[in-house]
Parts: structure tokens; C-alpha cells; sequence
């Protein structure tokens, strides 16, 4: 077993730092046979002090080299000054980056040990609980967990206030100008990157995952309040988060009494799989959900609108039965979404059924896209015969653009004088067809409707797969089901009636694209006809998104209408 001062020079410091190592690689016998944790790789525990602490603080005032030995963990402990471990202006007081970056490397390069994610873990107490869970949800490709111990989450606090303030507050940590040279502008300072709640909001609405979080806090310690509001804020953006709160105050007893069963946790969640969770999911078959942070986050937000809505519109009901219907452009995560809806209602008791309106169009999606395309040229050749411009070596040269599918892209314009004519024409047969009555059996869908606000107990629901063979009926009994979730992109359409609750996910033409390009959809992602048919449907849900109760934008934010036309209107 060591115990080593490492010293080496750190560019975002501008120093020789100084850091304490305890690495199990001489461990004796008695502590490495039948110990599992040595049939392993060494993993790592970035230690962090507190406020007016050094890189000795954890060895003096814990069991620190026993928790090292016993499970075969390297726990590097260094000097964060009274940093709150974040990077500020100025040279050599970056941090954070020294943390996260320089010291990462410096370990795991020197030391000959894993940059695995899942063994790396970052920990911290009070000063370093905040730079713990801060850094780890920052660098989240890089930790597999964060811990925190009692940590001063502190920046509700302090946000926005004057100097005269923070010098009368109960708890008074520092003084004004210091936290305006550890943070910068305090009246900014909820909506910045210091703030840990912020970047997990970023990170959620990304898509990223972020690692398991483990808090402990004594219910006598003066950041308690905070703790527990941290705790509540992960879990309602579905971070797994494990907390534990027990007699004990701001001191060593207790920091020393929840290290082992931290790094125990810690160690677990190294092993686990990601297990997935049993959502309901819409009735198309073969549909597939791929649920990711950014929805659950997205869900739980139009979930909280909904709920102000769905008491009242359910009362209101004659048969206590409710429409809702989530629309918008192609990959913007509609099934998803639903899915989530349905398992929130469940779990509030309001039992619902995911209806797929992609069950619905006239031919299964083979024929239907290639119908598409037929009405496309067709409509487009008819428009060269009226205005009687069409001869042998136009449709000589439009057979050669078919054959390549480029006969959707606008930049002929400018090579062939007749191409205005075909493309304006063949796309206004395409916006006659797109998301109408030709292309879609809106009565059925809305005889549906009607039929579940009566109050009927069974219904024939349309099943349509992707082949001639998957084409079928299957009743559905909705004794138990108060809401009916229509998941479309046209579940705001004008041609359909019944829809109590439309909620639109928005996207801008941009957002929309890079949406389908990531899902790969159907081969043809970039194809100039595919890029047509997401234009005309993104024009569509924007002529029907004044009718939607609840939008929501790609960020996560709920949208007014009027919102929402400046948005669409700059993105134009």
C-alpha cells in the first residue's frame, strides 16, 4: 500500500501543484486473496476537499487508506485552494480544469491505470461536494459516478445578491467580494455553467447520459435544506440519484462514516447495466421506443402543463374521456414522448391508450411513399404540358435527373430554363396529397375519436405493419381508459375533430432535419425528395400550431403562440 506526494507543474494553474495518492499496488496477501475487488483493474476516486482544507484533509480525518486497500481504489486527493474547484478569469486559476483535465491525465498516464469511465469516480465534501457534482455532471464522458458529502450547494443563495446581503445572511461562508472572484457576476449566476443544476439541464437536453449521483447529508449540517432540494431537483430530471441522510452534523464523523459505503455504491454502479423500463408505447407494429434523458426531461415539462388542463377538460367530459394528440416534424421524439405521458398518467391513476395515426394513411409506407412520388412527377410533368414547354429532349433530360432522384432538387433551376415550371408544378401536387384525406383515412381515425368519447367499452383499432401481410384489426378495451394520446404528425390536422389537448413538440426546418438525418430513417435521409416532404409537412403543423395548447420548443422550454411565431418567423 502507498502513500505518495505527487508534485508536477499545471499549465491552468501556473504552478507546481501538490497532490496525496494512496494506489494499492504493494498491497499484502492478506487483504488481496479472495478479495474480488483484485481480480479487477485498478479503479479511481478523485477526492476533494473543502473550504480552507488541503490535500491532506482526507487522510487526517478518515479511514481513507483502509477504503483504498479494501477495494483496490486508487484515491488521489489535491489542493483545490478555496476554489469551489471552478475555472475563473485570470491566469493560473483554472480549476476545474486542472481537476478534470490535467490531474485525469497526469493519474491515469503516470500511474499506468484505467480512463475508462466506469472507473473513474469523483467525490467531494461540503467546497468539494460541489465541485464533485458539478464536474461530474460536466465531464459526464469521463466519471462513471459523483459523490458528494454534505456539499455547499450554495449558488440559490447567493445568486443576485448585493454585498450588503451576503454579509447579513445566518450562514455567512465568505464575503461578497469573494464570491464575485469565484463566480463572476452574481445577479447571472443561476444561468451559468457554476451552476451544477444548469449544466445537468444542458446535459439532459442534449441527449447526454449523466453518471450516478450518491449525496449524504447530517440532519443537523446548515446544508441540509440544499442538499435535499438537489436530491429533488435529479430526481425530477430522472438522474439516478442515491441519498442518504442521517443524524450528524457539518463534520468529520459523519464524512468518515459514509466514505466506505459511498465508494461500496459507487463500485455497484460500476457493474450495472442500463436496464430498461417497461413504457407503453404506441399500437404501429413494429414501433420502437428509444427513451433518453432529453424526453424524460421534455415529458415531465408538458406533463406538468397537461396536468393544469386534464383535471378540468376530464370533468367537463360527459364520459370522463379525453383526447390528447402529440404532433411534430419527423425524429422530433413524439412516440417517445407519448410513451412517457401514458406511464406519468398511469402512475397517477388515469389509465390512457397510445393510438399511432401512422396506422392509418390509404397504403402501407412502401407504397404510400412510392404514391408520393408518382404524384410528385406527375403533377410536375402535367404543369410542362400546360404551359406547353414540354418536348423530347426535356423528357429526355427529366429522365436522366429520376433515374438519379434529383428531380426534388431546386439547384436545376439555374441549368435548365424548364425546370422552374416542372418543380413549382410537381410541388404543389405533392402539398395537395401530403397529410389530406387522398394520402390519409382521417374518418376512420375520427370515428374512433367519437366513438371513445361516447364511452364505448371495445373498439376495432387498424393495425398496418410495413408489408401486404401486415394489415389487420385487433379490439382494444378501454374500460379503464379516461385519455386517448393520438401520436402523429398530423395529430393537429384540420381534417380530423375530437382532439381535446394537442400538444405540438416543435422544431425549427434545421432541428427537423438533423433529427432525421441522426435516425437514419428509410436510406434516403438526404435525398432532395425526402428534404421536400419534411419542408411541406414542417409547413403543415405551422399552419395548424395556433390550435396546439401546449408547444414546447427543441430546448426544452414551454412556448406561447406568439412565442412561438418569432421563433419560426427567425428560423425563416
Amino acid at each position: 500500500m502507498a502513500l505518495l506526494q505527487v508534485n508536477f507543474f499545471s499549465k491552468a494553474l501556473s504552478r507546481i501543484v501538490t497532490a496525496h495518492m494512496y494506489l494499492p499496488s504493494d498491497t499484502q496477501p492478506e487483504f488481496t486473496e479472495d478479495n474480488p475487488h483484485y481480480e479487477r483493474e485498478t479503479k479511481i476516486l478523485y477526492l476533494l476537499h473543502g473550504f480552507s482544507g488541503d490535500s491532506t484533509d482526507w487522510i487526517s480525518g478518515s479511514n481513507v487508506m483502509d477504503v483504498s486497500r479494501r477495494y483496490n481504489l486508487a484515491i488521489v486527493m489535491p489542493s483545490g485552494e478555496n476554489s469551489f474547484y471552478v475555472d475563473r478569469q485570470g491566469t493560473g486559476t483554472a480549476y476545474e480544469t486542472f481537476i478534470a483535465k490535467e490531474l485525469f491525465d497526469f493519474v491515469t498516464l503516470n500511474f499506468g491505470l484505467s480512463t475508462a469511465k466506469e472507473d473513474n469516480f469523483i467525490g467531494g465534501l461540503s467546497m468539494g461536494g460541489f465541485g464533485a457534482l458539478r464536474i461530474g455532471a460536466k465531464y459526464n464522458k469521463k466519471y462513471g459516478a459523483a459523490i458528494g458529502f454534505s456539499s455547499a450547494l450554495i449558488i440559490h443563495d447567493i445568486a443576485g445578491c448585493t454585498s450588503e446581503e451576503i454579509d447579513n445572511m445566518p450562514v455567512k461562508i465568505a464575503d461578497y467580494e469573494y464570491y464575485r472572484n469565484i463566480f463572476g457576476d452574481l445577479m447571472c449566476l443561476e444561468e451559468s455553467e457554476y451552476n451544477p443544476e444548469y449544466i445537468v439541464r444542458d446535459k439532459i437536453l442534449k441527449g447526454e447520459k449523466l453518471p450516478p449521483v450518491y449525496m449524504a447529508c447530517g440532519t443537523e449540517d446548515v446544508l441540509l435544506k440544499r442538499n435535499r432540494e438537489y436530491k429533488e431537483f435529479l430526481r425530477h430530471m430522472n438522474v439516478d440519484v442515491t441519498y442518504r441522510e442521517s443524524e450528524g452534523g457539518h463534520d468529520w464523523k459523519f464524512w468518515a462514516d459514509y466514505l466506505e459505503p459511498a465508494v461500496k455504491w459507487a463500485i455497484e454502479k460500476s457493474y450495472e447495466k442500463n436496464a430498461g423500463c417497461n413504457f407503453p408505447h404506441g399500437d404501429m407494429p413494429g414501433d420502437k421506443i428509444e427513451i433518453n434523458q432529453e424526453h424524460i426531461v421534455k415529458a415531465k415539462i408538458i406533463f406538468e402543463e397537461l396536468m393544469k388542463i386534464l383535471p378540468h377538460k376530464l370533468e367537463e367530459s360527459e364520459h370522463g374521456k379525453i383526447v390528447i394528440s402529440v404532433s411534430g416534424g419527423s425524429g422530433v421524439g413524439k412516440s417517445e414522448i407519448a410513451s412517457l405521458l401514458a406511464y406519468y398518467l398511469d402512475e397517477k391513476g388515469i389509465g390512457s391508450y397510445i393510438l399511432s395515426g401512422d396506422n392509418y394513411p390509404r397504403r402501407i409506407p412502401m407504397y404510400n411513399d412510392a404514391e408520393r412520388l408518382r404524384v410528385f412527377r406527375n403533377a410536375g410533368i402535367q404543369s410542362l404540358v400546360k404551359s406547353q414547354e414540354l418536348n423530347s429532349e426535356i423528357v429526355e433530360n427529366l429522365r436522366n435527373l429520376q433515374r438519379k432522384g434529383e428531380d426534388a432538387n431546386e439547384i436545376y433551376i439555374q441549368q435548365y430554363p424548364w425546370f422552374m415550371t416542372y418543380f413549382r408544378g410537381a410541388e404543389e401536387g405533392l402539398k395537395a396529397y401530403l397529410g389530406t384525406e387522398k394520402e390519409i383515412d382521417f374518418n376512420e381515425i375520427g370515428d374512433i375519436i367519437k366513438r371513445f368519447k361516447a364511452g364505448e367499452e371495445k373498439i376495432w383499432l387498424k393495425r398496418m405493419g410495413r408489408s401486404d401481410e401486415d394489415l389487420w384489426y385487433e379490439k382494444e378495451d378501454f374500460t379503464d381508459k379516461s385519455v386517448l394520446i393520438v401520436e402523429w404528425t398530423h395529430g393537429n390536422s384540420d381534417n380530423y375533430k375530437g382532439v381535446d389537448i394537442p400538444v405540438l413538440l416543435n422544431s425549427t426546418p434545421e432541428e427537423t432535419i438533423a433529427h432525421r438525418r441522426s435516425r437514419n430513417r428509410d436510406g434516403k435521409v438526404d435525398s432532395p425528395f425526402t428534404m421536400l416532404v419534411l419542408k411541406l409537412e414542417q409547413k403543415l403543423l405551422d399552419s395548424q400550431a395556433h390550435k396546439a395548447k401546449i408547444i414546447l420548443s427543441k430546448q426544452g422550454k414551454i412556448l406561447s403562440y406568439e412565442e412561438y411565431r418569432g421563433l419560426m418567423d427567425e428560423n425563416k
